[in-house]
């Protein structure tokens, strides 16, 4: 799987390192800097880089839990999730998406001070999906439906379809078939 993209990868770094090269052998004379000289340059750094942040690197590699904001253990349901990251879309497009919450709070005291528990929920109308994506998907379905009916499993019936589409194309071109 990793063979498939590096070899149109390494074409076009080799290309574009020897475009200058490959320009001339074509016989054009095009003015521009010679790309193998710049890319073993920016190659040289990239090693003296690796090199130095390698001989520098003393201690081993740590592995250990990120950081809980105090609490002893995480739970799945306490990460981000795709809907956390979506919220302030979602509040921005209200006005298509009517967007509704709906959270619910329970305390300890009547004041009110004191949080037990709760849930908040976001419901929005599913914009794309219920006006753009169903009602295509559901006439195609229903189109479906019917031309299964045609296709009955009988040879006649489908010379008989064949001969109709032949002559609708006759018509629609003007008999220039």
């Amino acid at each position: 799987m990793l063979l498939g993209p590096a070899i149109p990868a390494a074409l076009c770094i080799l290309t574009g390192l020897f475009s200058k090269q490959i320009i001339s052998l074509a016989g054009w004379r095009i003015e521009f800097p010679d790309m193998l000289l710049l890319g073993l340059l920016l190659g040289l750094i990239y090693a003296a880089l690796f090199l130095i942040t390698r001989s520098k690197e003393t201690s081993p590699i740590r592995v250990s839990e990120t950081w809980g904001c105090g609490i002893p253990t995480l739970a799945p349901y306490m990460e981000y999730s795709s809907s956390g990251f979506s919220e302030p879309l979602v509040m921005i497009f209200k006005s298509i998406y009517r967007t509704k919450i709906v959270h619910r709070a329970e305390y300890f005291d009547r004041q009110e001070s004191l949080f037990k528990g709760g849930n908040v929920e976001i419901r929005l109308v599913r914009f794309f999906e219920e006006y753009l994506y169903i009602p295509p998907a559901r006439a195609i379905g229903n189109f479906s439906k019917y031309v299964s009916r045609l296709q009955n499993g009988k040879l006649d019936s489908y010379v008989l379809y064949a001969f109709l589409a032949v002559i609708v194309l006759i018509i629609a071109t003007g008999g220039l078939v």
